[in-house]
């Protein structure tokens, strides 16, 4: 996952910037893991390499969530407590 993500991020960078200056910092392993409690569940293994690239992306285009970064590890534990009510 860390080397196809390095290929499409240095594509980004070349092509639109701002996409990349959006992404989020790593999640935390320790975030991931009380995420995966929370929801008890486990994560892909593909989902937890990307989660540890970029916890998600910041929403600069809009404000339908604008409380949490897109995809991010919080803003997927939220949604799925509104999925399960």
């Amino acid at each position: 996952m860390k080397k196809l993500w390095s290929k499409f991020e240095k594509w980004l960078e070349l092509n639109c910037q701002e996409i990349v200056d959006s992404f989020n910092e790593p999640a935390a392993k320790a975030e991931i893991t009380k995420a995966e409690q929370k929801m008890g569940v486990t994560f892909p293994n593909s989902l937890k390499e990307l989660l540890l690239i970029h916890n998600g992306q910041r929403n600069e285009w809009g404000e339908l969530y604008a409380s949490y970064d897109k995809r991010s590890i919080l803003f997927v534990l939220d949604l799925r407590r509104y999925i399960t009510m």
